[in-house]
């Protein structure tokens, strides 16, 4: 009797355990599962949203990028026509006054703007105002940026 109550104790015993041991382990699994699913679905929530808005900006943006392209072509076609009317400008007539004028033109007036300014500076003790420095730059920039980007065929 002892025989058979020590199998079927340490058997039932045993059997009983593991079945609470795998319903105990599958509600846990299961809870785990339901809040895996829970975190889950914030988590696709969020994803969705942010896509959303991914769209959202990618649309403006392709907007903004027409718009600002559109300004590009505009700017590029000021350019050009200002450079075609500069070259036409620049092109000899045939008639020997009128292109020694035109020639001259431009080296006449920066020299009398030369002129101006160093008179200017003369007459007051060669001091160089914030002006006098802003032209200074000016006529820098232009020079070095001209003749560095004209290398560079811009």
């Amino acid at each position: 009797m002892s025989m058979l109550l020590s199998f079927l104790t340490g058997s039932a015993a045993r059997m009983v355990w593991g079945e609470v041991s795998s319903w105990i382990s599958a509600a846990r699994e299961h809870k785990r599962e339901i809040e895996r699913m829970r975190v889950q679905e914030e988590i696709d929530a969020r994803q969705h949203e942010r896509n959303m808005d991914s769209i959202r900006l990618q649309h403006d943006l392709k907007v903004e990028v027409i718009r600002v392209q559109g300004d590009v072509d505009l700017e590029k076609l000021r350019e050009q026509s200002f450079a075609a009317s500069v070259s036409e400008g620049m092109k000899p007539t045939g008639i020997k006054l009128v292109d020694a004028w035109n020639a001259s033109i431009r080296p006449a007036a920066a020299s009398i703007a030369l002129w101006l300014w160093l008179r200017h500076l003369w007459v007051n003790n060669w001091a160089m105002a914030g002006r006098d420095w802003e032209l200074v730059c000016g006529i820098l920039g232009w020079f070095f940026a001209d003749r560095t980007l004209g290398k560079r065929g811009k």
